[in-house]
């Protein structure tokens, strides 16, 4: 009976009586250089802009045993890597050039995507490719080495300390952007909403804490509403008074003190607090001047 070799690894198997006077050369390359290989061995491997197929060899050298993988090559896009359709872990490593994302898969199954200049632990479980570790009791990172999350992780209970978070949401708030999506995000301040002129105009107190007409008044207000209101939250509005005198309509429940000034073309600004404890907002009017 032949020489056979495990599924995995690809290691010999010597059937008993075979290998009469080359059983020390067989174990040597076909077993112990092999296991060495797949446990310690480093590869590194230049694909072309092209999906790669790692290269596999029953009791011989291959990629696809060594244990960690260093990529490396000049892509123009996104590109796979195949490994085979059997249990294995790798430490993968995407050293390409062009800032693209590397995949290592199955065939047949799904894979994970390593970024550009990243290196990840990765397990195939016979079908597809998966993240080897998803959970840590401690860990500690020094200096300012990023940190990347998932699409989606839980961070409940979570300390960030002196961090620094670039880009994405908290709250559906976008972190960097000039206007805030909706959600609530508390920021040291926030862009002014700007809105057309109108007698019935509505605020939207979760994007921002500053609206104005983008005109001067040029009718009376007749009602005016303030939606998505956070208790503490203080909002200004700024109106400019018409040629001719206008009045402002309070919003519905509010406590304010004054109102808008009668002199023409005046700045007033509308400075309201949302009381918890009262559930209404409440403030002053306040004219600047023209």
């Amino acid at each position: 009976m032949p020489t056979t070799y495990t599924g995995s690894l690809r290691l010999s198997l010597p059937a008993t009586g075979e290998l009469s006077g080359t059983w020390g050369s067989e174990v040597n390359t076909g077993l112990t250089a092999l296991i060495e290989t797949a446990v310690a061995g480093y590869a590194s491997v230049a694909m072309t802009d092209a999906q790669y197929t790692l290269t596999t060899a029953n009791g011989a050298a291959d990629e696809a045993r060594n244990m960690v993988l260093n990529m490396t090559g000049a892509l123009t896009g996104a590109q796979n890597v195949v490994c085979p359709t059997v249990e294995k872990l790798y430490f993968f490593k995407n050293a390409t050039s062009g800032g693209h994302a590397v995949t290592l898969k199955t065939s047949g199954g799904t894979g994970i995507s390593v970024p550009n200049g990243k290196m990840m632990v990765l397990f195939c479980d016979g079908t597809n490719v998966l993240d080897a570790i998803t959970s840590f009791n401690a860990l500690t990172i020094a200096g300012d080495t990023p940190v990347l999350l998932a699409a989606t992780q839980d961070l409940t209970n979570k300390t960030i300390t002196s961090g620094t978070i670039v880009g994405g949401t908290i709250n559906n708030a976008t972190i960097g952007a000039s206007t805030p999506t909706s959600g609530k995000f508390t920021k040291a301040y926030t862009p002014t909403s700007s809105q057309a002129f109108t007698q019935t105009p509505t605020f939207d107190a979760s994007l921002s804490n500053v609206f104005e007409f983008a005109t001067a008044m040029t009718a009376n207000v007749t009602s005016c509403t303030i939606t998505n209101a956070s208790a503490g939250q203080t909002i200004s509005i700024r109106v400019i008074q018409d040629s001719v005198a206008r009045t402002f309509a309070s919003p519905s429940g509010a406590k304010i003190s004054g109102s808008i000034s009668s002199t023409p073309s005046t700045i007033n600004i509308l400075t309201l607090t949302y009381s918890l404890m009262s559930s209404r907002w409440e403030g002053a009017w306040l004219s600047c001047g023209t």
